[in-house]
């Protein structure tokens, strides 16, 4: 079977599609880009703002009209919430926003038997039929036409087993983390290493909680055996994320187990089994220490001490944190993070605004003085920093005058950069029922505004950075140059050829119509 895959919004969904993506080959399928004949079409999508669920709806139209013989297959937070609304659109496969081994082998299953012969689609019901018994044709209902492509006939519509519509009113339960396979089938050098999922936050504009449920975390275990494997998998970065990433451990201390007791610079230093102590691991030792869950003795989780045992368990490979809260980025945490040769100076801050009143309708929990405080312990901790961040702009209740304060707040900030977004309603979250909605050309000036003040911060940073030697892992080519990001993730062009997935010291020596050039000075020490 030959299938290709298309994922929408986060990070935490490129992952789990990766994920999707390593399940199917192992079972022998082969993945291949949209437009090359696939069997198969899926697609991950995303619903945290009415913008993202248009495009969901739009990439299913897409696949259809470009493989019309293929069978298409949805998941992720749109199909979760809104099954109802994906099946009209002709979809033949619906999952959700968890369980994804379960919806991979939903793809697997019907395929393996169409292609080996096995079955005829006879059992397989179609949308609102009860036996299966009459498969139509491809669309028509008397068979009259060409027939239905066998993977078509095997499976006409599919749910995730006992999936239900969501129902608003409250979060799913969901009592543990879906371990997935991490890296992915494509030859690239950064790894994603999903930490954490769900969120316990509940800001009024995101409808994600009620999709994913609360936070869960992966146990330090499993976070140390997935970044050793990634790096003997040759990755020279891994990006830790997660949902809510600053999350992390939290359900962990409340079950007191799944982790592992984190002092200095080893995780595993001072971890005890049954009362007696463990010697402490050396990087080598790591990769075939058997850890046990059940034996060690609880101790309180953080994504500290997650970043901790990764940087132990990977101690070749850069590591890049996601998204982050900024109330978490305190002077005693940022302390503990510049102690971690290997972890990139930059930092993402999901700010979402620069005026306290909107903060406080948002449901953040932080005040801009906060932001302000860690953004100085950042720069404190970490030398050429890059600190970036979200903003939303025209949330409802945003006066002209909070607007103000948030364009001048973001310029006090001096950010490297910005994601920003005009507010986009999203049914069923608290503030799509809060009064004084702005109007959406009012939305989009404002973010119109606030993109203008941001490139000029852009671009001032990286006019700092002329003339200064930085380490960049090399990704691709384009236009003639070898380009890769920088510590501090600046994208950085090279006339020379370099190898891909390398590191190299380069000077960054000019700035071009918002491209930074350098040129190689020497392969930088391992940490």
């Amino acid at each position: 079977m030959k299938f290709c895959t298309m994922t929408l919004g986060c990070k935490v969904n490129q992952y789990e599609t990766q994920a999707i993506e390593r399940i199917l080959c192992e079972y022998g399928h082969k993945l291949v880009d949209l437009g090359d004949g696939c069997d198969v079409c899926i697609l991950n999508t995303c619903a945290v703002t009415a913008e993202s669920v248009r495009k969901s709806r739009q990439a299913i139209r897409r696949m259809k009209k470009l493989e019309p013989n293929a069978l298409i297959a949805v998941c992720g937070c749109y199909s979760h919430l809104e099954p109802e609304e994906v099946a009209d659109l002709g979809v033949d496969l619906i999952g959700g926003a968890m369980d994804r081994r379960e919806f991979a082998l939903m793809v697997s299953e019907p395929c393996s038997r169409a292609f080996t012969g096995q079955g005829d689609g006879s059992s397989v019901p179609e949308s609102g039929q009860g036996d299966g018994s009459s498969v139509p044709e491809s669309g028509q209902g008397d068979g009259s036409s060409v027939p239905e492509p066998p993977l078509k006939r095997e499976c006409r519509l599919k749910k995730a087993s006992g999936f239900k519509t969501r129902q608003m009113n409250r979060p799913p339960v969901l009592l543990s983390f879906e371990e997935l396979p991490p890296g992915n089938t494509a030859s690239r050098t950064r790894a994603l290493l999903k930490i954490q999922d769900g969120c316990n936050n509940f800001c009024s504009y995101c409808i994600v909680p009620y999709i994913r449920g609360r936070s869960r975390s992966l146990p330090l275990t499993k976070v140390a055996e997935y970044a050793k494997l990634l790096e003997e998998q040759g990755y020279k970065e891994i990006v830790i994320t997660g949902i809510e990433v600053s999350s992390y451990g939290i359900d962990l201390k409340k079950q007191g187990n799944g982790s592992i007791r984190a002092t200095g610079s080893n995780p595993c230093e001072g971890c005890t089994t049954d009362g007696e102590s463990v010697s402490v691991l050396n990087n080598n030792q790591l990769s075939t220490f058997n850890f046990q869950l059940s034996t060690f003795q609880p101790h309180p989780p953080s994504l500290l001490t997650a970043i901790q045992t990764i940087q132990t368990a990977a101690p070749s490979t850069r590591l890049r944190l996601g998204s982050l809260n900024p109330s978490l980025m305190t002077s005693d945490f940022c302390r503990e993070l510049s102690k971690m040769p290997n972890l990139c100076n930059h930092f993402h801050l999901s700010l979402q605004s620069g005026c306290d009143e909107t903060l406080h309708r948002m449901g953040r929990k932080y005040n801009t003085s906060q932001v302000l405080e860690s953004i100085e312990s950042i720069k404190k901790h970490f030398n050429d920093c890059s600190i970036t961040a979200d903003l939303i702009t025209g949330f409802p209740g945003e006066t002209k005058e909070e607007f103000k304060q948030a364009l001048n707040f973001i310029k006090k900030a001096a950010f490297a950069d910005m994601h920003i977004f005009p507010y986009s309603l999203r049914p069923g979250t608290k503030a799509a029922k809060l009064p004084n909605q702005v109007e959406k050309n009012v939305r989009k000036e404002r973010a119109k505004a606030a993109i203008e003040i941001a490139a000029e911060m852009t671009n001032d940073f990286k006019q700092k950075q002329l003339g200064k030697t930085v380490e960049v892992l090399f990704e691709q080519e384009k236009t003639g140059y070898s380009t890769g990001h920088s510590t501090n993730y600046l994208e950085i062009y090279v006339k020379e050829n370099i190898k891909r997935n390398s590191i190299q010291n380069v000077r960054i020596t000019d700035l071009q119509n918002g491209r930074l050039y350098g040129e190689i000075i020497s392969t930088p020490t391992p940490f």
